[in-house]
């Protein structure tokens, strides 16, 4: 009859071979787990102006190489640019679900520095268009950039989603 107490026969040397293989297999499991959420933790993508991306399933994404851009005289943010540029972004929707196109926000820069997204009402560029994209529709807007220096820059757009990676558009502005 037992008094309530453990056996010692739970712990003997059987016992702790099996606890131990069983540690072994669970950190080695663990490990597996752990570098494939690692890997899955992967750099934006970047693909070359002009080119459509895949963003998310069923959503693609086009920046169009970037063109000289004269600015009106009622244009913001064009304080210390000496040229401009602008580019095309066109929006797919094959998702199935309606898509706002105000979600992608757009980030530029060239030779490490931010560029100031140019406000331009009268030549129509006035940021993404406040709008729902259905099921097999699309959008395209025009956006632009002022440039600090007068050499050749390469310009990189990130268009995100909630929850995606950037895509990272590049090309000569």
């Amino acid at each position: 009859m037992t008094t309530g107490r453990i056996s010692r026969q739970w712990f003997g040397p059987a016992v702790l071979a099996t606890l131990g293989v069983l540690l072994v297999v669970l950190g080695i499991v663990g490990a597996t787990m752990l570098v494939k959420t690692l890997n899955a933790t992967k750099a934006p993508a970047v693909t070359h102006m002009g080119q459509p991306f895949e963003v998310s399933d069923g959503i693609s994404v086009q920046v169009d190489p970037p063109k000289h851009f004269k600015p009106s005289t009622l244009a913001t943010n064009a304080a210390g640019a000496i040229r401009f540029v602008s580019v095309t972004v066109t929006i797919v929707n094959n998702s199935g679900e309606n898509l706002d196109p105000s979600e992608f926000a757009l980030a530029a820069s060239a030779d490490g520095m931010a560029l100031s997204e140019v406000r331009d009402a009268p030549k129509g560029v006035v940021g993404a268009p406040r709008t729902t994209i259905v099921p097999g529709g699309s959008v395209s807007y025009k956006t632009a950039f002022g440039l600090r220096y007068n050499h050749r820059m390469q310009l990189q757009i990130d268009a995100r989603l909630p929850d995606r990676d950037p895509a990272i558009f590049v090309g000569q502005a």
